[in-house]
């Protein structure tokens, strides 16, 4: 929310919190939710998949980010990575979405929307985003 300016409302917190392993003002005990490994489940990374798909949805809305895709594709990986304040990415990471969203531009039938939209997605589940 911090990065895309959107609020709690408008990406539905109150119901997705749940699917990444919370639910909102109701802790398991007074510590708290637990830290660390404990976010890093298959059930918890599929939450964050769905709603860093909403997340993209509602930034590209009125074409929002329509510039990405005449973007060179590093510079849009760069450019995205900024936006949501990764400041250090790792070369797996970068590379791995330089080459998704480059042959996604390639090959994807209706890519100029796709394409920026995908990279918005995965830039959000990449371990930088996840782990800062």
């Amino acid at each position: 929310m911090h990065h895309s300016g959107l609020n709690a409302q408008t990406l539905g917190l109150s119901w997705r919190a749940e699917s990444m392993g919370q639910v909102l003002f109701n802790p398991p005990n007074v510590a708290g939710w637990k830290a660390n490994s404990y976010w890093l489940n298959t059930s918890a990374l599929s939450g964050r998949a769905n709603l860093a798909r909403s997340v993209a949805y509602n930034l590209r809305k009125n074409g929002g980010f329509d510039f990405i895709y005449t973007m060179g594709t590093a510079a849009a990986v760069d450019h995205v990575a900024t936006y949501f304040g990764i400041t250090s990415m790792s070369a797996v990471t970068r590379n791995a979405l330089i080459a998704a969203h480059q042959a996604e531009k390639d090959t994807t039938r209706g890519s100029e929307w796709w394409a920026p939209t995908n990279l918005l997605t995965t830039t959000m589940i990449t371990p930088e985003f996840n782990m800062a």
